[in-house]
């Protein structure tokens, strides 16, 4: 991401389909004398909205609002100009080409207006990052755990943490200047009592890393089997349309196909994936690694048997892969029982306790999505932190608590316990983003449309 000076300017509404409406930013330090003589009535009055001709060189480009806001009350803490035009495609490319032309202006980067009111103290680093969850959310809990970022409730649990750190760090510091004033007894009580209330807090803030939420941000489900199992026909009956080609040739499809479908408010990525088999096929058997390759990191596995074609080792092969569920297909057949308990007897596992499926009906997967959404409901009630460099920070702060806490309980030299406790302090600078490596920020901003 470039870091410098210049004036920067991008659509911020969207610009890959034509609207009613286009917002454009411009956000820099005193740059409205370089633009104000293109406006026919160039009233900059703060924070009130003003309608003008957008003219170049005689050429009425537009009949267009604006809206002024000066630094640092603004977005970005700088002098911040929106414009809304008519949201052609053409006719907002025409804009941004031709404002970021001018002599000191540029088209901005994903997310550099973001990391500009980040380095003019407008939003704290996590409040960025819940602004990137929130953009970026295909859940309720990310949509929500976004918010709440935004907010800054879960900043403030940071500050909490930071507050009894210091709390502490001041009881150390007693001990160690004021004892004879205090006690000796009564302020190791005190350095005791605080470092109490701190393990507690980073310990609630660890429990809720624990979960796997990176499967929870944009949530899997992978249907795989054998080929002519009836993926692709569930995988069709689910999206509710034709998405997949469906044939009795084995192994039609050689690659995953994916799509989105949406259940009790939750955007699930759909994946039917190559059917599991030795082939000496190259592209099937790379379509059938990839696929193995979807199912290791889905949030919810789907195993779909056909009895009648299965045979026993392929059978003991599959379960090793440990799915969520599995799906008895061609259950309408007349020859279904005979050869599922064939199957059950040469293998000695029992699937009468699985879902058996007709793949003729709606109503035969609602038992699969009552299943889906129970497993998303479990894991998102424990309210998990969903972004990685935070609950990275968060683990490396439990780890080195645990650390001084150990040290804490059997040393007495008040300058080791000093010295141990400043392990802990870079760890909560990175958890409130006091202090943070560009790269990382380069990241976190990168996730971001142009012009946030």
């Amino acid at each position: 991401m470039k870091q410098d000076d210049k004036v920067i300017v991008a659509c911020a509404s969207g610009n890959q389909a034509h609207a009613a409406i286009a917002i454009i930013r411009v956000s820099g330090k005193n740059f409205l004398s370089q633009i104000q003589r293109f406006f026919s009535n160039a009233k900059f009055t703060a924070f009130k909205m003003h309608r003008s001709n957008f003219v170049v060189e005689g050429d009425n480009w537009d009949d267009l609002c604006y809206c002024y806001f000066p630094g640092p009350k603004s977005y970005t803490g700088e002098d911040l100009l929106e414009l809304y035009v008519h949201g052609n495609v053409l006719n907002v490319r025409r804009f941004v080409d031709f404002l970021s032309g001018l002599p000191g202006f540029r088209q901005a980067d994903p997310g550099e207006f973001t990391r500009r009111a980040l380095g003019n103290n407008k939003l704290t680093l996590s409040q960025a990052e819940g602004l990137d969850l929130f953009l970026n959310a295909n859940t309720p809990l990310a949509l929500s755990q976004g918010l709440s970022l935004m907010h800054g409730e879960l900043h403030h649990h940071y500050l909490e943490l930071y507050s009894y750190y210091k709390n502490h760090k001041a009881s150390l510091e007693l001990l160690l200047d004021f004892h004879e004033d205090v006690g000796e007894a009564e302020a190791w009580d005190n350095l005791r009592s605080s470092w109490k209330l701190f393990f507690e807090k980073i310990s609630f803030l660890h429990s809720r890393t624990l979960v796997d939420s990176s499967s929870l941000l944009r949530p899997e489900v992978v249907l795989a089997g054998q080929p002519n199992a009836g993926k692709s026909t569930l995988f069709n009956l689910i999206l509710g349309e034709n998405r997949a080609i469906v044939t009795p040739v084995a192994g039609t499809t050689r690659d995953y196909l994916s799509e989105d479908f949406s259940l009790e408010g939750v955007i699930y990525r759909l994946i039917d994936t190559a059917g599991i088999r030795h082939s000496s096929d190259v592209v099937e058997a790379q379509g059938i690694l990839r696929g193995k390759e979807r199912i290791e990191r889905a949030f919810y596995k789907v195993l779909l048997i056909n009895p009648l074609e299965t045979k026993p080792d392929d059978l003991v092969e599959l379960l090793k892969l440990n799915f969520d569920t599995i799906l008895l297909t061609h259950s309408d057949s007349s020859h279904f029982a005979p050869s599922l308990l064939e199957l059950e007897q040469k293998t000695g596992v029992v699937l009468s306790g699985h879902t058996q499926l007709s793949l003729t009906d709606h109503s035969n997967i609602k038992p699969l999505f009552a299943q889906l959404n129970s497993k998303y409901l479990e894991l998102t009630t424990k309210d998990p932190i969903l972004q990685e460099r935070q609950k990275t920070v968060i683990l490396d702060t439990y780890r080195a608590s645990r650390s001084y806490g150990t040290t804490l309980a059997i040393e007495s030299d008040i300058a080791i316990l000093s010295h141990e406790l400043n392990t802990l302090a870079h760890c909560l600078e990175d958890l409130l983003g006091i202090v943070s490596p560009d790269e990382v920020l380069d990241h976190i901003f990168a996730n971001f449309c142009i012009g946030k």
